[in-house]
């Protein structure tokens, strides 16, 4: 893995935990200044930064210039003007407390307090969730989960009815189920066994490592559409691993750069980073 200077040479650090020192600092430093997502704080001109289609971008002035940042629900300052899609498979909702309100990405838990209907329509909450009745939160003189009807939980201030949370695989408890299941965000199930019972084993999201120990063909061209990478060296043997720009340590330069997987270069104050299919940025 390379930083490359301000002069064009290139420095080699061995050591990962000084990588991951200075990407998390220059990561908070972008956060701060809204620049990290993929893209748009490439732009530096707002007719640029509007015609951006990879994702959505906004463009923001102040007394010390203009910037492109990805346009997210927090962009939002009103009820009225929170998006309730903000794009395919981004939704927004605005939340109200005592004293303001805020337009946030929508969650599971956004949807807790409301009824089962809300945070059950996957279109609407852009995720799997399952509706729970309960009462809970806090109150001095009063124990939330002993309330047993939702017009007693939430006459009791701090109290709530009902809860809104992830339905994922680990939902999931044996194993004709699991494999017939889907996770939180479409992702199929596979089951893990630890004996020949129908429940002895766990559910868990099927992620690259399931086709560990397979082969290359079987790891980049699977089923679920994963970006994997099969791994099979010296330090590493048949192992499938999410794509990124760390695999191709040990490499050499011409090898990281000239990647075959669809990953790109962009500079950051004299940092390079990659841009991985999904958008997530790495730091070679």
């Amino acid at each position: 893995m390379l930083i490359h200077d301000n002069k064009g040479g290139n420095v080699v650090f061995k050591s990962k935990i000084f990588y991951l020192a200075v990407f998390s600092i220059l990561c908070v430093a972008l956060i701060s200044t809204g620049g990290l997502a993929a893209y748009c704080w490439e732009h530096d001109s707002e007719t640029a930064c509007l015609a951006e289609t990879g994702v959505s971008c906004s463009w923001h002035t102040d007394d010390w210039g203009g910037w492109c940042e990805e346009k997210g629900c927090w962009n939002y300052w009103t009820n009225d003007t929170c998006p309730a899609n903000l794009t395919d498979d981004r939704h927004c909702i605005w939340q109200d407390d005592i004293n303001s309100g805020w337009c946030e990405e929508t969650s599971c838990w956004s949807y807790e307090g409301t009824n089962e209907t809300a945070c059950t329509n996957e279109a609407l909450v852009g995720m799997k969730c399952q509706w729970e009745d309960n009462c809970h939160g806090w109150n001095e003189n009063v124990d939330c989960w002993r309330q047993q009807d939702p017009t007693a939980c939430n006459d009791v201030s701090g109290c709530t009815w009902g809860e809104c949370r992830e339905f994922g695989c680990w939902n999931y408890w044996n194993q004709t189920s699991c494999n017939q299941g889907t996770g939180t965000r479409g992702q199929n199930c596979t089951w893990n066994s630890w004996g020949d019972g129908e429940e002895d084993g766990w559910c868990e999201e099927r992620d690259c490592w399931y086709y560990q120990g397979t082969d290359p063909d079987a790891c980049e061209n699977n089923t679920e559409g994963m970006s994997c990478m099969w791994i099979d060296n010296y330090y590493q043997q048949d192992s499938c691993e999410p794509v990124s720009c760390w695999l191709f340590d040990y490499t050499d330069e011409l090898t990281c750069e000239n990647n075959a997987y669809n990953i790109s270069w962009t500079m950051v104050y004299g940092i390079k980073f990659m841009l991985e299919q999904n958008d997530t940025i790495y730091m070679c």
